[in-house]
Protein backbone atom coordinates (compact mmCIF):
# COMPACT_ATOMS: atom_id res chain seq x y z
CA UNK A 1 0.00 0.00 0.00
CA UNK A 2 1.29 3.46 -0.86
CA UNK A 3 0.68 6.76 0.86
CA UNK A 4 0.16 10.07 -0.90
CA UNK A 5 1.16 13.39 0.63
CA UNK A 6 -0.34 16.67 -0.50
CA UNK A 7 1.93 18.89 -2.60
CA UNK A 8 3.28 22.04 -0.97
CA UNK A 9 1.15 25.16 -1.09
CA UNK A 10 2.26 28.20 -3.07
CA UNK A 11 2.81 30.07 0.21
CA UNK A 12 5.14 27.44 1.63
CA UNK A 13 7.08 27.33 -1.64
CA UNK A 14 7.58 31.10 -1.66
CA UNK A 15 8.57 30.98 2.04
CA UNK A 16 11.19 28.33 1.29
CA UNK A 17 12.48 30.29 -1.67
CA UNK A 18 12.74 33.45 0.44
CA UNK A 19 14.82 31.54 3.01
CA UNK A 20 16.99 29.84 0.41
CA UNK A 21 17.90 32.96 -1.61
CA UNK A 22 20.19 34.47 1.06
CA UNK A 23 21.78 31.04 1.56
CA UNK A 24 22.46 30.75 -2.19
CA UNK A 25 23.94 34.25 -2.29
CA UNK A 26 26.17 33.39 0.68
CA UNK A 27 27.34 30.19 -1.01
CA UNK A 28 28.19 32.18 -4.16
CA UNK A 29 30.18 34.65 -2.06
CA UNK A 30 32.22 31.85 -0.50
CA UNK A 31 32.67 30.10 -3.86
CA UNK A 32 34.03 33.30 -5.40
CA UNK A 33 36.54 33.62 -2.55
CA UNK A 34 37.79 30.09 -3.27
CA UNK A 35 37.84 30.73 -7.01
CA UNK A 36 39.66 34.05 -6.67
CA UNK A 37 41.63 34.28 -3.40
CA UNK A 38 42.23 38.01 -3.99
CA UNK A 39 38.55 38.60 -3.15
CA UNK A 40 38.87 36.96 0.30
CA UNK A 41 37.56 38.98 3.20
CA UNK A 42 37.35 37.39 6.64
CA UNK A 43 34.43 39.65 7.53
CA UNK A 44 32.47 38.72 4.38
CA UNK A 45 33.36 35.04 4.77
CA UNK A 46 32.14 35.03 8.38
CA UNK A 47 28.91 36.78 7.39
CA UNK A 48 28.30 34.29 4.56
CA UNK A 49 29.03 31.33 6.83
CA UNK A 50 26.68 32.78 9.45
CA UNK A 51 23.89 33.11 6.89
CA UNK A 52 24.34 29.52 5.76
CA UNK A 53 24.38 28.30 9.37
CA UNK A 54 21.26 30.32 10.18
CA UNK A 55 19.25 29.11 7.18
CA UNK A 56 20.38 25.47 6.98
CA UNK A 57 20.09 22.46 9.27
CA UNK A 58 16.84 22.19 11.17
CA UNK A 59 15.48 25.43 9.68
CA UNK A 60 15.84 24.07 6.15
CA UNK A 61 14.61 20.60 7.11
CA UNK A 62 11.52 22.10 8.77
CA UNK A 63 10.74 24.07 5.60
CA UNK A 64 10.50 20.80 3.65
CA UNK A 65 8.79 18.69 6.31
CA UNK A 66 5.70 17.11 4.83
CA UNK A 67 6.63 18.25 1.32
CA UNK A 68 6.47 15.68 -1.37
CA UNK A 69 7.14 15.64 -5.11
CA UNK A 70 3.61 14.39 -5.86
CA UNK A 71 4.72 10.83 -6.57
CA UNK A 72 3.90 7.90 -4.35
CA UNK A 73 6.10 7.53 -1.29
CA UNK A 74 8.60 4.79 -1.87
CA UNK A 75 8.48 5.12 -5.65
CA UNK A 76 11.43 6.16 -7.78
CA UNK A 77 10.97 9.87 -8.58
Amino acid sequence: MSTLVAPASADSISDRQADMKPMAAAAKTVAEMFRNPNTYSSKEFAAAAGTIAEKSGEVLARAFRGWHCGCEIGSEA
